[in-house]
């Protein structure tokens, strides 16, 4: 599995508000996508972290060229006072499996 951590600094976070949701609907509808949420930081409320899981790196790229991810995106760009930080980290068991 794979978390994507989005982070977005935005210029009026009212205004965006249903944009992200529209974004977040549409992931939860494509093939890969496990999970999300969406964090605002309690010393700037202009910064925006979006924490996804998704099933593989595959599963990811494929969203992230899609045209409804493009098409969403273009609503969001206007919102935004920098180029979002997009990181992928790979999840690491460090769990004991029972004996």
């Amino acid at each position: 599995m794979l978390r994507m951590i989005v982070e977005r600094h935005l210029a009026d976070k009212a205004e965006i508000t249903h944009i992200l949701q529209q974004l977040r609907s549409a992931a939860m509808q494509w093939p890969g996508y496990i999970s999300g949420e969406t964090l605002v930081s309690t010393e700037d409320e202009a910064a925006i972290i979006v924490i996804s899981t998704w099933r593989s790196l595959d599963d990811w790229r494929v969203w992230e060229r899609s045209d409804k991810r493009s098409e969403l995106y273009k609503k969001v760009a206007p919102y935004l006072t920098e180029l979002p930080k997009v990181s992928t980290y790979q999840i690491l068991a460090t769990e004991e499996k029972p004996r």
